[in-house]
């Protein structure tokens, strides 16, 4: 078997939605709002791509953030 890396916004019907996007969507956004409530901060730095990061519902998210622009020089 070799390994394959599913894109984000690959077509995929289903009861949760219409894409990875959506169908992965609540479940990261309550693992990471999980996450948050063990933490005295409640600030994300988030590290993620921006492909990956659209997954997550913002609008739910119980702590604020900031995605930082890495170039290259």
């Amino acid at each position: 078997m070799s390994p394959y890396r599913l894109e984000m916004g690959t077509k995929l019907e289903t009861s949760e939605g219409k894409d990875l996007y959506e169908f992965w969507g609540q479940e990261i956004t309550n693992s990471i709002n999980e996450s948050i409530s063990t933490h005295k901060s409640k600030y994300i730095l988030n590290l993620a791509s921006v492909e990956y990061f659209s997954s997550v519902r913002k609008d739910l998210l119980n702590g604020g953030g900031n995605q930082p622009s890495i170039q290259r020089l």
